[in-house]
């Protein structure tokens, strides 16, 4: 049984991030009701995929990518709201955005249960 570490998702990996987002976007993550919740989180799967060193290689960058300390560094900072940004201009208020709603986490989710059909269930399309 193939498992989403085993599984032969180089296609993904060698997509551009912009067009991946973008299909995600389109794929059942935009099935969201409430259209501030739907920008918030098509903003954390931007940041997460899009962050200026390129997009994550493999799953396991991609689950840590969306770990907020993580996530900041990324984007060149630390987030300690105490500190003072380094990153990208920007891109800490756009973190922060993201953790104070909270999206982060069923990003998480929604992206592992679709790595996981991708994987296990072969299928490649996007809902």
């Amino acid at each position: 049984m193939n498992t989403i570490e085993s599984a032969d998702l180089a296609w993904v990996w060698a997509s551009d991030p912009a067009v991946l987002a973008t299909e995600l976007l389109g794929s059942h993550l935009a099935k969201v009701t409430d259209p501030e919740r739907a920008e918030q989180r098509a903003l954390a799967l931007r940041l997460v995929l899009q962050f200026p060193a390129g997009m994550p290689g493999s799953f396991a960058e991609l689950v840590e990518a969306t770990a907020v300390h993580r996530l900041a560094e990324r984007w060149g900072g630390s987030f300690d709201r105490a500190e003072v940004w380094a990153g990208v201009r920007g891109a800490d208020q756009l973190i922060a955005t993201v953790v104070d709603a909270n999206v982060l986490p069923g990003l998480l989710a929604e992206l592992t249960n679709l790595f996981y059909d991708w994987a296990v269930t072969g299928r490649v399309a996007l809902y």
